[in-house]
C-alpha cells in the first residue's frame, strides 16, 4: 500500500462547474420497486431513514410506503446519521450530491463510518469502471489512507462548504492510482504457482518511482528459500507453514540494506536455525538498481499456506 505523502493543493476555482457530476448515485441496499424511485426533478425526492446506517432515497409520494415496508429495529445501535441531500439523476431518486458541509457535519457528530462508506463507494466506482475486484482487506487499507487524505485536503485548504464532495474525492482518490495498483497485484498473483502448498508473495508497498515488476521476481525466488528454511527447521513428519512480514530498503546498488530488514517470522521447532537461514538468504537478494540512486523502501508479505496431510 502507498504511504501518505504530501498533498498537492486542491483548488476549486475555475473548474467546479465544469466537472460537477449530477449526483453521487449509491447502489440500492433495499429491493425497492423502481416506481418508488422514479422522479422528474429534485423536488420529487426525499431520503427516508430505514435504520442500519442507511437513508433510502425515494419519491416523496412513496415515503410512507418505504417506512412501512422496510423499517428495521437497528436504528439505535447503528444510527443513520444526519439526513443526506437527495436529487433526481437520470429520472431516479438518489442520495447526493454531497458537499464539504455534509462531510464536516458527519465529522462533528462522529459519524466516521458514513465517511468511510462514501470513500469506499468512490473506490468501488473506480474499480467497477476498470472491471477489477479488490479484496476486502486491501479495500479497507485504501479506505483508511484516503480517509486521512480527504480530511487533510478539506481542513488544510479550508474548502467552502458548498464545494461538491465528488470534486474533492476525484482529486484525493485518483482512479488511475487504484487501478494501476490492483492490475499489477492481479498480474503477479496470476504469475505465481497456483498449487496448495506453494509459497505466495504479496508486495504491499514500493515507492511510485520504483516498479513492482522489479521487486516481485527476486522475492518470488526468495519465497522458495524461505519455505525450505522453514521445512528444515520443522520437526520430522510435519509440514512448515506460516507468514513472514518484512520491511526493508534496497540500496542504490540494488542490494538489500541488512540493517534495514525488519521482519516477523512464524514459529518453528528450531527457531534460531530458521531465523538465521531465512534472514541470511533475504539479505543476499539483489534487485535492479534505483534509477535515481536513492534507497527504496519495500513492504512484503510471504506466505506458506497450511495444507492438511492425511
Amino acid at each position: 500500500m502507498p504511504k501518505i505523502k504530501p498533498l498537492i493543493v486542491f483548488c476549486v476555482v475555475g473548474f467546479a462547474t465544469a466537472l460537477a457530476p449530477a449526483a453521487s448515485a449509491v447502489a440500492l441496499e433495499l429491493p425497492v420497486p423502481q416506481a418508488w424511485l422514479a422522479c422528474e426533478n429534485d423536488l420529487d425526492c426525499a431520503a427516508v431513514e430505514v435504520g442500519c446506517e442507511f437513508w433510502q432515497p425515494v419519491n416523496k409520494r412513496f415515503a410512507t410506503s418505504i417506512q412501512r415496508t422496510y423499517s428495521t429495529g437497528c436504528k439505535k445501535s447503528a444510527p443513520s446519521g444526519p439526513e443526506p441531500p437527495t436529487s433526481c439523476a437520470q429520472r431516479q431518486c438518489v442520495n447526493g450530491p454531497y458537499t464539504v458541509h455534509y462531510w464536516k457535519v458527519l465529522g462533528d457528530q462522529d459519524y466516521s463510518s458514513i465517511q468511510y462508506r462514501l470513500i469506499s463507494e468512490r473506490i468501488g466506482s473506480c474499480l467497477q469502471a476498470a472491471n477489477l475486484e479488490m479484496t476486502a482487506k486491501d479495500r479497507s487499507s485504501w479506505v483508511e489512507l484516503y480517509f486521512q487524505r480527504t480530511y487533510q485536503v478539506i481542513l488544510g485548504n479550508r474548502l467552502p462548504d458548498e464545494t461538491l464532495l465528488d470534486l474533492v474525492m476525484a482529486s484525493v482518490i485518483p482512479c488511475e492510482e487504484l487501478v494501476d495498483w490492483q492490475r499489477v497485484q492481479s498480474k503477479w498473483e496470476r504469475a505465481q504457482p497456483n498449487v496448495p502448498a506453494a509459497s505466495r508473495v504479496r508486495v504491499d508497498h514500493v515507492p511510485k518511482d520504483y516498479s513492482f515488476d522489479d521487486v516481485y521476481p527476486p522475492l518470488i525466488r526468495y519465497a522458495r528459500d524461505f519455505q525450505e528454511c522453514g521445512q528444515m527447521s520443522t520437526r520430522d513428519g510435519y509440514r512448515f507453514w506460516g507468514d513472514m512480514l518484512a520491511e526493508f530498503s534496497i540500496r542504490p546498488d540494488g542490494t538489500v540494506d541488512p540493517e534495514s530488514l525488519n521482519a516477523t517470522y512464524p514459529a518453528t521447532a528450531h527457531m534460531r536455525q530458521f531465523v538465521d537461514c531465512a534472514s541470511e538468504a533475504f539479505k543476499k537478494l539483489t534487485f535492479p538498481a534505483p534509477v535515481d540512486h536513492r534507497p527504496v523502501s519495500v513492504k512484503v508479505l510471504i506466505q506458506v499456506p497450511m495444507v492438511e496431510t492425511r
